[in-house]
């Protein structure tokens, strides 16, 4: 039976790691690598594990043009992470069957943002796919990982569109937990000055995930 509440999580003991550093080859919109700023280089990885009380750590990083993250060219990095026994959350983006097969062994769950508007996933993030691109590969993380569906509320410029349709997606395909982000106004992005979406229309959203 699915859980139908709504819950909010603040992953302070999760260390956030970033294979690119603040370098990201999409230059999305909505983060323009804004947000890897924030994250921890992969050369201090190691040594932040060895000094902090971490539950977990998510790897992440700037997409290239295929829309994934340098994952296999790390994967000595997710070798020495599992040492220390944390549960591993990779951010990955789109990656081949044999690329998931080579990173299994280390990896605990995959987070993966599930976009379905065809002209959103080109002038927001920059990649040549499609919604149901998105589709197969969230289902083919999904066959290898537990993995979490990402809906992004208000990538239109803060105003919503394609949610609802993203939800009747998942709807068929009913995932176990559905992770919601809240566009907001971020300096240094094209987004920076757009207004948020509205409270109420975020409450509409958060309504329809739960019927």
């Amino acid at each position: 039976m699915v859980e139908e509440k709504i819950k909010f999580f603040y992953p302070n003991k999760t260390l956030t790691i970033s294979l690119t550093g603040e370098f990201c080859d999409r230059h999305c919109l909505h983060c323009n690598g804004v947000y890897l700023k924030g994250m921890t280089p992969k050369e201090d990885a190691i040594k932040k594990l060895k000094e902090g009380d971490y539950l977990s750590v998510l790897v992440s990083g700037g997409f290239n043009e295929e829309g994934k993250i340098p994952l296999i060219q790390n994967i000595n990095l997710l070798k020495k992470i599992k040492r220390f026994n944390k549960k591993i959350l990779i951010h990955p983006g789109f990656l081949s069957p044999n690329e998931i097969k080579k990173v299994k062994p280390f990896v605990n769950a995959a987070s993966f943002d599930f976009i379905y508007d065809d002209e959103l996933i080109k002038r927001v993030y920059h990649l040549p796919y499609t919604g149901k691109d998105f589709r197969k590969e969230y289902l083919l993380l999904r066959r290898n990982f537990r993995t979490y569906p990402h809906i992004i509320v208000g990538l239109d410029e803060g105003k919503i569109k394609g949610e609802f349709e993203i939800i009747d997606v998942l709807a068929e395909i009913k995932p176990s937990l559905i992770v919601f982000l809240v566009i907001i106004p971020t300096k240094g992005t094209a987004f920076q000055n757009i207004k948020p979406p509205d409270v109420d229309d975020v409450y509409k959203v958060f309504e329809a995930a739960r019927r």
